[in-house]
């Protein structure tokens, strides 16, 4: 391959990579406009008050052992986090729900940079706790090469720390935009995980996280990459 079309594809792969902080742009500016000024209020307070709980700071680090636990597939069929690793490099990325356009827009942006995990010789998968039955029908919608399970309960993520319970004042505001955190986990603590991708070694320790208490903040997939 001729260094000029080595520099193409090079070039290519970093705007898909760096695409999705664009998108999350103007995600943030549409939804400026579409949404009440007391919604984004909420919204925005529910945020801080996350912050200032300092949870980034005690979810599990870097150099720990990630977790075992129990995932539901897309079929409602139980599989084991420890099955899924084998002798490759494992990306967990925790998602809130198919309802938050955030967490779509990085599906897309880790499925466009899916090869390129591949090519590193690692796996991703994408997990939330919404009810296998929501994740099939995004996997319908969008059909991601990769997996995507329920962490029923929270389970995983409480265990790697990224759990948190939504304040009672901002759930009102959740359900006036169609958002039933109750049918969509099956239970009625409204609990969710911080968006949060680990990056698992063979031996099961963590070798990268990206965890952030503001959803609307994600990850730099070429920083993704560069760390496998």
């Amino acid at each position: 391959m001729c260094v000029s079309l080595k520099l193409v594809i090079f070039t290519q792969k970093r705007n898909l990579m760096e695409h999705l902080q664009e998108q999350i742009e103007a995600l943030n500016k549409q939804l400026a406009i579409q949404l009440p000024p007391e919604v984004i209020a909420a919204f925005n307070e529910a945020i801080a008050g996350l912050k200032s709980r300092n949870i980034t700071q005690n979810a599990l680090k870097t150099g720990t052992s990630f977790p075992d636990g129990a995932l539901l597939d897309h079929k409602g069929e139980t599989v084991w986090l420890s099955g899924l690793q084998r002798h490759k490099k494992l990306v967990i990325a925790f998602f809130r729900g198919s309802w938050c356009p955030y967490c779509n827009l990085e599906l897309k942006a880790l499925q466009d940079a899916y090869p390129l995990i591949l090519e590193k010789e690692a796996e991703l998968i994408a997990v939330s706790p919404q009810m296998p039955v929501y994740n099939a029908a995004l996997l319908e919608e969008h059909p991601f090469g990769f997996k995507i399970f329920t962490d029923k309960n929270n389970d995983l993520a409480k265990q790697s720390g990224i759990a948190f319970t939504l304040p009672d004042f901002v759930i009102p505001y959740y359900e006036s935009l169609g958002i039933k955190l109750q049918d969509f986990n099956n239970t009625a603590a409204a609990v969710l995980p911080i968006p949060a991708i680990f990056v698992i070694n063979e031996d099961n320790s963590i070798a990268y996280r990206f965890i952030d208490a503001d959803y609307r903040n994600r990850i730099v997939i070429s920083e993704l990459i560069a760390a496998l």
